[in-house]
Parts: C-alpha cells; sequence; structure tokens
C-alpha cells in the first residue's frame, strides 16, 4: 500500500474515532454525568436578601452572585444548585454590564427598569459574555443554569427578536452548558417546550392556567419546578393535588424572591 493511501486510511480511522467520541460526549452516559432534577422534587428559590441556609431543602436556585459561603454551607450537605442569570438582558448591577457593546443593547424592559433587552441573535457578542458567565456559575459550584429572558422576542425590545431566534439561542446554550457538566432549565417560554432542556423553572403556570403547556417537558420525564406568588395568590393549596399528580414541584413565594419564606407542595414521590 502506497503512503498516500495510508494517510487517506488513518485521517478516515481518526475522523471515525473522532466521530465515536463526539456521540459519545453528548450520549446517554453524558447526560448521567450531569445531575438532573427528577420529576416532584422540592426546592427553594432566592435571589437576592440574606440567605438562610439552614432550610433543609434538597435543591436550590440562586443567583450567580450568591455568596461563596452560602454555596459552599449548601453543598456540604448534599444540596444541589442552579445558577441564576439573565440571559437577555443587560442588568445593570451586575460587573459585567460594561462589557456588552452598545449594539447590542435595546430598549429598557418596563417591568425592570434597571434591564435592558439584548439582541442575543448577534453571538458574536453576547455569545462571550454569557460563556463568562457558564464558567463562573461552574467555578463556583453550581450544578445547573437557569438562563432567564429568553422568551424576549414577545416584548418591545427594539430588535427584530423572533421565536425562532430564541431557540437557536437556547440551543446555543444548552451546547455550552452541558460542555461545562451542567444541566440546564427552559425558564418559562412554553414555546420551547420541544427543546431539549434538562428540566424547567415556570413562573405563575397555575395562577395563568398555561401548565399543560408544558406537556412536552412532562412527556420526557423532565423535572417541573414551579413558582406562584403572594401577589397573586394567598395559597397553592388547590394546586397542589393536580400538581403533585403531575410531578410539578411548587412553591409559594414573594414577587422579588429575597425573603427565604415559602410554602411548598412538596410532593410525596421524591
Amino acid at each position: 500500500m502506497d503512503r498516500r493511501r495510508l494517510r487517506i486510511r488513518l485521517g478516515r480511522l481518526t475522523a471515525a474515532l473522532l466521530g465515536v467520541i463526539i456521540v459519545s460526549a453528548c450520549g446517554p452516559e453524558a447526560e448521567q454525568a450531569r445531575w438532573v432534577p427528577a420529576p416532584g422534587i422540592d426546592w427553594q428559590w432566592q435571589l437576592q436578601g440574606e440567605l438562610d441556609t439552614t432550610q433543609q431543602v434538597p435543591v436550590w436556585g440562586l443567583d450567580m452572585g450568591a455568596p461563596r459561603s452560602s454555596i459552599t454551607a449548601l453543598r456540604s450537605r448534599g444540596a444541589r444548585l442552579i445558577c441564576y442569570f439573565s440571559a437577555g438582558t443587560r442588568e445593570s448591577w451586575r460587573e459585567d454590564a460594561e462589557d456588552f457593546p452598545p449594539h447590542v443593547v435595546g430598549r429598557t424592559w418596563s417591568l425592570w427598569p434597571d434591564e435592558q433587552f439584548v439582541d442575543y441573535r448577534r453571538l458574536e457578542d453576547v455569545g462571550p459574555i454569557m460563556e463568562a458567565r457558564l464558567d463562573r456559575c461552574r467555578d463556583a459550584g453550581f450544578d445547573a443554569v437557569e438562563p432567564d429572558v429568553i422568551d424576549s422576542f414577545t416584548e418591545p425590545t427594539g430588535f427584530a427578536l423572533r421565536q425562532a431566534d430564541a431557540r437557536r439561542y437556547l440551543e446555543w446554550l444548552i451546547e455550552k452548558a452541558h460542555s461545562r457538566g451542567m444541566s440546564i432549565a427552559l425558564k418559562n417560554t412554553p414555546e420551547l417546550a420541544d427543546v431539549p432542556v434538562d428540566f424547567a423553572i415556570v413562573e405563575d403556570c397555575f395562577a395563568d392556567r398555561w401548565c399543560d403547556r408544558l406537556a412536552p417537558i412532562a412527556g420526557r420525564g423532565k423535572a417541573i419546578l414551579a413558582a406562584e406568588y403572594t401577589d397573586r395568590v394567598s395559597s397553592i393549596s388547590a394546586f397542589c393535588e393536580d400538581a403533585n399528580r403531575a410531578g410539578i414541584s411548587v412553591i409559594l413565594k414573594d414577587r422579588d424572591l429575597a425573603l427565604p419564606q415559602r410554602s411548598s407542595c412538596a410532593s410525596p414521590r421524591q
């Protein structure tokens, strides 16, 4: 066999082996290596304010800037941690706020005046910022990420964002989170419930009667962590039977997610 043919065959063999390695890294074994919340598991969600880490809850949603001491305290007793950051807005108080180029920063969000929408179609600009946030979450010891405001295509952002743009962005975030060994949640956005996220975090789905739109996620055996708020309902007891039957983990929280107090349906299946 001449050297040219040998090189070609070796090249094909190398490519085939690389293909096997890539498939293995993205296959069921890789998914098993990541922590993924089980349907019905109890959880706590607090993004600001003084954390009460003494609560015996197995899963915690915290801001990416949560104190390292709190993260260490929770991890020391085996709690699993979900890292919150906004993937669809520039939050003025973040350390990396000035990293967003002006041309990707749009209108101010009427609901949250300290945030401006970003043009996540421009991954060459937004992508490095989000990857740095993912690195920060991983390095701090988080098991999963909760990228918020993917659904900004439903808002007057100042950009011509479409649902298809949000889909591409979420798929990109999934890839980047998984490559760092973390699972990733779909935040609200039932329009993208068919995208292969690891679980979902949703707000007001019982109060606004849209939990059924999450059926594609539940149908894949994925957890749905649901929060209802005290400014809309005084109790979640009316939702618990249906939620527990469906494996949806419902808690009642303050809208600002600044207080440690919560009520929980706490499914007996956990």
